[in-house]
């Protein structure tokens, strides 16, 4: 069976329009996965920052502490903490929110 050069024509846009077609779905397929994993590791680096703020909670407590006994200044020690204590209390509860998933 010969094809005449109109009909080949035809069907060669035909399956280069398909073609394009299917590569551009799959691209935009792959851009909107993109746009998920961004969003993803923007959220993991908000709870780490929230984590690396919790690792430090001993010491900046214990630095009122250690002021009071160092500088014999424990009425400053009686000012300051429950400040402190009350800050480091909000920052724990929120890592309630935080969304633990082990790798």
């Amino acid at each position: 069976m010969k094809l005449t050069i109109n009909t080949q024509l035809r069907l060669m846009t035909i399956a280069f329009c398909t073609v394009m077609t299917l590569a551009s779905g799959g691209l935009w397929f792959r851009v909107n996965q993109f746009r998920v994993v961004q969003d993803a590791a923007v959220n993991a680096a908000a709870d780490a920052y929230k984590a690396q703020q919790g690792a430090g909670i001993g010491a900046r407590l214990y630095r009122i502490i250690a002021d009071a006994e160092i500088n014999h200044d424990f009425a400053a020690a009686k000012r300051d903490w429950p400040e402190a204590l009350t800050a480091e209390r909000a920052l724990v509860a929120q890592f309630q929110t935080l969304k633990l998933n082990p790798a």
